[in-house]
Order: structure tokens, then sequence, then C-alpha cells
């Protein structure tokens, strides 16, 4: 499974070359913060506006986003 950080590159750069409307990020907190969190900030660190990026903070598996 590819790491946190390349699924954030992947889904920006999906972004910039008009795949994809917006990125939505989930992941549950890991102490400090949300991994949605994380990965949200490195997108816009390559780029990517706030209008572009979703944020789902609570689940802790697919199955809770399905929820």
């Amino acid at each position: 499974m590819p790491s946190d950080d390349t699924r954030a590159l992947l889904a920006a750069r999906l972004l910039k070359e008009r795949r994809a409307p917006f990125i939505l990020f989930t992941g549950a907190s890991n102490q400090s913060c949300s991994v949605a969190a994380v990965m949200a900030e490195l997108a816009r660190q390559v780029g990517v506006p706030d209008s572009s990026i979703r944020i789902e903070p609570a689940a802790r598996n697919t199955h809770e986003n399905a929820e």
C-alpha cells in the first residue's frame, strides 16, 4: 500500500491534470492531528488550493467512511 505522502501527491497530480474535481482526505487522529490533515497540508504545499480540499478526520477505516 502506498504511503500517505505518496497518496497525497498522486491526488494532487490528478487534480492538477483535471482528472478529479476535488480531493477528499480521510483518516483519524494518530496522536496530535489527523492523518487527513497531514495529507491535506502536503497537498497545499505542492499547490493545491484550499477550495479543492475536503477533509474527513474521524473515520479510522473504510467501513466507518461508508457509514
